[in-house]
């Protein structure tokens, strides 16, 4: 896995992804990584949508339809929940 290997920002996923579910990438994630904030962004807008990902290990979670300055800032705010935790 690539996130293995390099360091990321930020981790932006799907729910609904070719190869696995978001929720099993975001807990494989967890696994290594504890500190790179995950943003889910997703068509599934269910509450137990939202939870699940949360008891996964996701910091913000975003419904499609959203538009680009409203992603832009989700980006933002989570990032800088994440730094500014790790500057605690």
């Amino acid at each position: 896995m690539l996130a293995q290997s390099s360091q990321f920002d930020l981790y932006l996923i799907d729910n609904w992804m070719s190869e696995c579910s978001g929720i099993d990438l975001c807990k494989q994630l967890r696994e290594f990584n504890s500190w790179t904030p995950i943003l889910f962004y997703s068509g599934a807008a269910h509450e137990r949508d939202k939870q699940e990902a949360f008891a996964a290990g996701a910091q913000a979670y975003l419904v499609k339809p959203a538009d680009n300055d409203e992603l832009i800032e989700e980006v933002s705010r989570t990032h800088f929940r994440n730094e500014a935790h790790d500057g605690e």
